[in-house]
């Protein structure tokens, strides 16, 4: 099929504002990009492991709140230790897990940020 080849932009029209030769090809530039093994492996587990999952993303996000309040997120930080795994800048971007996660909350609805254009609501997988 041609829908990934470089003049598919031409050929296919772009009905949602897409252009879907640009997607193709920053998609083509993401999969070159080199990463060490380990962020190789990081990136598998996330993408077909956990993110496939609810339960597993519920399990991560319990994991993530013990370390922030357990004070092993400040000690980790403190001591070093994720300056050495190269973790430390991605670390500092973690949110803080909420007491309920909402996963824990199906059907609430949430308020939009900037001006309100539609309802969201998050329903849990059975």
């Amino acid at each position: 099929m041609f829908a990934n080849s470089k003049n598919s932009s031409a050929r296919l029209p772009s009905f949602t504002g897409v252009e879907y030769g640009d997607l193709v090809e920053h998609a083509r530039i993401e999969r070159a990009y080199p990463r060490s093994w380990l962020a190789s492996v990081a990136r598998n587990f996330v993408f077909r492991h956990l993110l496939p999952d609810p339960h597993r993303i519920i399990d991560a996000a319990r994991v993530l709140r013990f370390y922030q309040r357990s004070g092993l997120q400040g000690m980790a930080r403190s001591i070093g230790v994720l300056k050495l795994l190269g973790v430390a800048e991605r670390e500092r971007l973690l949110p803080r897990i909420d007491d309920c996660f909402f996963f824990r909350c199906p059907g609430w609805t949430f308020p939009a940020v900037g001006p309100r254009r539609a309802r969201v609501a998050s329903s849990r997988a059975a």
